[in-house]
């Protein structure tokens, strides 16, 4: 059988599964840090399972995310504008920094 439907139920029992076995390393994970503290559960095997599959996660959601965000990408604004506007933004940072209280230069500069 070939069924379409059957497939897609299959992903979604698949990402269930997934996704109750990442609660529960994430659970051991805190378990581990409450009882023998920080150290212990970032050393622990099951952290670097946990970190390994939150980043393969991560990359297989972005190349979803690239290819639908391809389709409604908008053209660029033009590149001065984009440089006029952090000139801007840096010069009202820097002034407020110098003007306001607590700023200023008494280092000697």
């Amino acid at each position: 059988m070939n069924d379409e439907r059957l497939r897609l139920k299959n992903l979604k029992h698949i990402s269930i599964v997934f996704f109750i076995q990442t609660v529960g390393i994430l659970a051991t994970i805190i378990y581990d840090g409450v009882t023998k503290g920080i150290d212990a559960a970032t050393s622990s095997p099951v952290w670097f399972v946990f970190i390994i599959s939150m980043i393969v996660l991560s990359l297989l959601n972005l190349s979803i995310s690239i290819d639908t965000y391809e389709v409604f990408m908008k053209k660029p604004k033009p590149y001065h504008l984009i440089l006029l506007l952090a000139t801007v933004i840096e010069l009202l940072f820097g002034l407020a920094g110098k003007f306001l209280p607590g700023g200023g230069n008494s280092g000697g500069w």
